[in-house]
């Protein structure tokens, strides 16, 4: 039995050794990962600011795509009115003004 009480002594001692090794290892690489992690951070909030700004870039350039496109669609509609109504007069349609091979009134300049 004396054998089996100094074997109980020696593991207790060996684990609780192991145990603050572990316990100061894993302290280290907490302590790395954090200093790491610092410059890290700064660099990684950066880049997400910057990628937020290209957006909001690109956001803008779209939405002034968008509206110069509406605006343009707008103004091929007013000129097909203004072709259509010259085309057709007002209002009344002739069947010969909407024939392809029709011949089209064509207006004179003055000199």
């Amino acid at each position: 039995m004396d054998g089996n009480v100094f074997v109980m002594v020696v593991m207790i001692v060996f684990i609780s050794m192991a145990n603050g090794t572990i316990r100061k290892y894993l302290e280290y690489r907490v302590r790395m990962a954090e200093a790491r992690g610092t410059g890290g951070d700064r660099n990684l909030v950066r880049a997400i600011q910057e990628l937020r700004e290209e957006i909001s870039a690109l956001r803008k350039q779209e939405t002034e795509a968008v509206l110069s496109f509406d605006s343009t669609l707008q103004n091929l509609g007013a000129r097909m009115q203004h072709l259509e109504h010259y085309t057709l007069g007002d209002g009344a349609v002739d069947r010969a003004a909407l024939d392809a091979r029709a011949r089209r009134p064509v207006e004179e300049r003055a000199a």
